[in-house]
C-alpha cells in the first residue's frame, strides 16, 4: 500500500465541487473497517432481550455457539424488516420443535436476495400404489 506523505491541495482549488479537501495527514487508520462495513447498520439491543433470545436457541439446539449464532440471525433480520425480535421469539415459541426449522428459514429469507435463500426440504406424501410402482 503507498503512502501518501504530501498532498498539494494547491491543484484542487480551482476544480468546481461541493465536497471539502481532506487532510491525509490527520486520518488514522487504513480504512477497512469503514470499507467493509459501509451498508451495514449497526443492531443495538438491550442484553435482556438478547439473554432471553439465545436462551430459547441455546434449549432449542443444546448448544451455546449455535444458539448465539441464530439469535444474532433472528435479531439482525428482525431490525432489518423494523419487527421486535421479542414478538419474533414469543412466535417462535408457539411453535413446535419440527415446524421452527422450516419458520426460521422462512424468517432469514425475508432479508436475503433471491439468489441466497435458504431451502426448506418438503417431505410430499405418495400415494401408495403410486409408490408400490416405482422402482428405488
Amino acid at each position: 500500500m503507498a503512502v501518501i506523505n504530501k498532498f498539494d491541495l494547491s491543484s484542487l482549488k480551482n476544480n468546481a465541487t461541493n465536497l471539502t479537501a481532506v487532510d491525509l495527514q490527520t486520518m488514522i487508520g487504513d480504512g477497512t473497517k469503514f470499507f467493509n462495513n459501509y451498508f451495514n447498520k449497526p443492531v443495538t439491543i438491550s442484553t435482556a432481550k438478547d439473554d432471553a433470545i439465545v436462551a430459547y436457541f441455546e434449549k432449542v439446539t443444546g448448544s451455546t455457539k449455535s444458539a448465539t449464532v441464530l439469535a444474532s440471525a433472528v435479531i439482525y433480520t428482525s431490525s432489518a424488516l423494523s419487527v421486535d425480535s421479542m414478538a419474533v421469539l414469543d412466535e417462535f415459541k408457539k411453535l413446535d420443535k419440527g415446524v421452527l426449522n422450516t419458520y426460521l428459514c422462512q424468517l432469514l429469507n425475508l432479508n436475503r436476495v433471491g439468489t441466497s435463500q435458504l431451502g426448506v426440504k418438503l417431505k410430499t406424501p405418495r400415494n401408495k400404489y403410486v409408490s408400490r410402482t416405482i422402482i428405488q
